[in-house]
């Protein structure tokens, strides 16, 4: 990987296209090759949102048939930057061919030419001029095409940082911090220093470059951190260069309060944090607001996940903990106040109550809670309400089935692991059986927070949730009769939908 090719965050978002930014006039960029006897002329140079694009047209100037290829040998360079780019896709007229695989003209083709695009990965924003060579024989140098900075500046430096966070509330990931390691499939600087800022109008934290390195300069914004259901965990974006082309890896991000690290599964960055260090105030209020998903269980009692319940740890404002209940008896327009009742901070399991005046009980509950251990294979379902804030309060169905039973590689021995795609928000919700047993208890996005494989989730088994309850002398019936097992899978998820709810924090 090149210097300027660094790997760093996370990102997961696709970079709209900036389109053709190029000098239209090549004339002088044209080689006339012996073997094969052909014309090589650069028409054009494209930049889009991953690749800069050389435009080449190909003659025959005999009646003899002549082959080529662009080959790995076919490489771009930058001035006052070390490293080349090899390209990484060839086509021909709009068709794409393999790379090292030759091309032949017919006899008699002179004076008609092959269209050749060729694709290299995005040069940095910043060089306008590069250079492209071909084996031994093609030498272009000095190519313009205008390279704009698609990279949000800011106005801020590490002295400006300091005195904002001297001067106002903020969260304990805010800080400035200095690379210290870095390992894996990356040549990143460990001169970079960066200042993490929470960002109101995009609810993640700015990467913030804060000494000058390779290509970046002071003030430019390198990348973001997005604040995941977990404690300490972010997803991560982070740019290769200045046209915000984002890294093809899945990338996470850790801080244990003094540190962090940002990894893929082939790169690893460590960070210590230098500035503010000690005593943290209040994060920002747009941080303090979450929400999950948790079901009935009888008696006005209900069960989620205690990281639902309790909040991101990375949310300290102070203030009283509020939980609202939506969707009893389906009905998301009122919302009922709740309170916890008992945690398991291990097994990550709550169990609330509606201590509201106006809840008349939940009606017959149509589904068991089986403390069975399910076999591998077995057809599961789950009901929640993933990015509530984002695709609705009606309810959302996942089905798949269990692929281990334990999670992980073993990892999560209180887990099941399925094979069903759970994300934000699907935290604390049932999983059922076929028959229409609750069997586990979702935890809503580990996989992509721990950038596993997608469709891939996890699911506490209820055995915990038993032992839990008859240890917390709770009234709550435990058993695996239902009235819905031989319905369909339609008509069951109409029979428990309203026994589902919408699960809103705040603080």
């Amino acid at each position: 990987m090149q210097k300027w090719s660094l790997l760093f965050f996370a990102v997961l978002m696709n970079i709209c296209s900036v389109g053709s930014l190029a000098q239209r006039n090549y004339g002088s960029f044209v080689f006339h090759s012996k073997k094969p006897k052909l014309d090589w002329k650069l028409q054009d140079v494209e930049h889009t949102d991953q690749h800069t694009v050389l435009v080449i047209d190909i003659y025959s100037l005999d009646n003899n048939e002549n082959c080529f290829a662009f080959y790995q040998s076919s490489y771009i360079t930058l001035n006052n930057l070390s490293g080349a780019l090899r390209p990484v896709k060839w086509t021909i007229n709009g068709t794409e061919r393999p790379l090292d695989d030759p091309r032949c003209f017919f006899k008699n083709s002179k004076g008609k030419y092959l269209r050749n695009k060729l694709y290299f990965p995005r040069i940095p924003v910043g060089y306008d001029y590069f250079n492209f060579y071909m084996r031994d024989f093609i030498s272009w140098k000095n190519i313009y095409a205008k390279n704009a900075n698609a990279t949000r500046q800011t106005n801020y430096t590490e002295q400006s940082l300091r005195e904002h966070w001297n001067e106002s509330v903020f969260s304990p990931i805010e800080g400035i911090y200095q690379c210290i390691k870095v390992s894996g499939e990356t040549k990143m600087s460990r001169s970079m220093r960066l200042g993490i800022m929470y960002n109101k109008e995009t609810s993640a934290y700015d990467a913030i470059v804060i000494n000058a390195h390779d290509f970046w300069s002071i003030g430019e914004v390198i990348g973001e951190l997005v604040p995941a259901e977990r404690e300490g965990l972010f997803k991560a974006n982070y740019w290769l260069n200045r046209n915000k082309v984002p890294v093809e890896s899945r990338l996470f991000a850790a801080f244990n309060g003094t540190g962090m690290a940002i990894a893929t599964d082939k790169a690893r960055a460590e960070f210590v944090k230098l500035y503010p260090v000690g005593n943290y105030d209040e994060t920002p209020s747009a941080r303090c607001k979450w929400s999950g998903t948790g079901w009935a269980i009888g008696n006005g009692y209900l069960v989620t996940n205690n990281h639902v319940a309790e909040g991101p740890k990375n949310c300290v404002a102070e203030g009283t903990r509020t939980i609202t209940v939506y969707g009893i008896d389906g009905n998301f327009n009122v919302g009922y106040s709740a309170e916890v009742v008992s945690t398991d901070k291990v097994n990550d399991i709550a169990i609330l109550k509606i201590n509201d005046n106006r809840f008349q009980g939940y009606g017959t509950i149509p589904y068991g809670v089986s403390a069975r251990v399910a076999d591998v294979g077995e057809d599961v379902f789950v009901l929640g309400f993933p990015l509530g804030n984002v695709l609705g309060d009606e309810i959302k169905l996942t089905n798949g089935i269990i692929n281990s039973r334990t999670g992980g590689a073993n990892l999560f021995p209180n887990c099941y692991q399925i094979q069903a795609p759970i994300t934000n928000g699907n935290s604390g919700g049932p999983m059922f059986d076929s028959k229409g047993n609750v069997i586990g208890i979702v935890v809503g996005g580990l996989n992509k927070e721990l950038n596993l494989a997608e469709n891939v989730g996890y699911a506490i088994k209820t055995s915990y949730l038993k032992i839990m309850i008859e240890s917390a002398s709770l009234p709550i019936s435990f058993s695996d009769k239902n009235s819905i097992s031989n319905l369909s899978l339609p008509e069951k998820v109409k029979r428990v939908k309203n026994f589902v709810f919408y699960i809103e924090c705040s603080k």
